[in-house]
């Protein structure tokens, strides 16, 4: 998180090569966000991490999936994540994780983010969840990793051959791509082959 680990405002300014100030944007990402019931030591940590997206002051949130336990109903949305999470609702931009899927079709999360029953909005058209924006000089990529509910994620698939599309039309200087399904990690939920380029 930019900002991470200082109280206050985030810096915001960089020195270019030819001298010029050039402002670039403040991006706060989390993923695993939000529990009802403490699963353990470290779960249910909501309140917190939000204070510490508070102290980042950004430009836009990325939560990255599983955003709320255990399954995404959007109950506990409404009841649990925008309690804490849900102060940075117009600036969120978000993936689905596998938990949003154990609600079918991950209506929870979409309802929540999209509005009830809208075909689009903030989380992307309810069939793909990946879409794409700008942010200052940054091109960014939501991605579904949830291969199996977006019909693959594979060469020539429907979300590749969107996503070539898009790099194609957009010509930031910078691009960002996001997704939930870690390609490494130390942890216990990594080194997932199916986001490997």
């Amino acid at each position: 998180m930019g900002g991470a680990g200082r109280r206050g405002r985030a810096h915001r300014g960089l020195r270019r090569p030819d001298g010029a100030h050039h402002a670039y944007p403040v991006v706060a990402a989390a993923g695993d966000i939000a529990c009802g019931v403490p699963l353990g030591g470290n779960s249910c940590r909501q309140a917190d991490t939000a204070l510490r997206v508070i102290d980042s002051a950004p430009d836009v949130v990325l939560p990255l999936g599983d955003l709320q336990y255990e399954s995404g109903v959007y109950a506990d949305f409404i009841n649990v994540y925008d309690a804490t999470w849900g102060r940075f609702r117009e600036k969120t931009r978000p993936v689905p994780g596998n938990h949003e899927y154990l609600t079918p079709n991950a209506q929870g999360y979409f309802d929540y983010f999209d509005g009830l029953s809208a075909a689009s909005g903030a989380a992307g058209d309810r069939d793909k969840g990946y879409y794409s924006f700008d942010l200052g000089d940054w091109h960014i990529i939501a991605l579904n990793s949830n291969c199996g509910q977006v019909r693959g994620c594979e060469r020539g698939s429907p979300q590749e051959l969107w996503l070539r599309a898009d790099l194609v039309t957009h010509h930031r200087p910078c691009t960002l791509a996001y997704w939930h399904h870690a390609r490494f990690s130390s942890g216990p939920n990594g080194n997932h082959l199916q986001v490997e380029p």
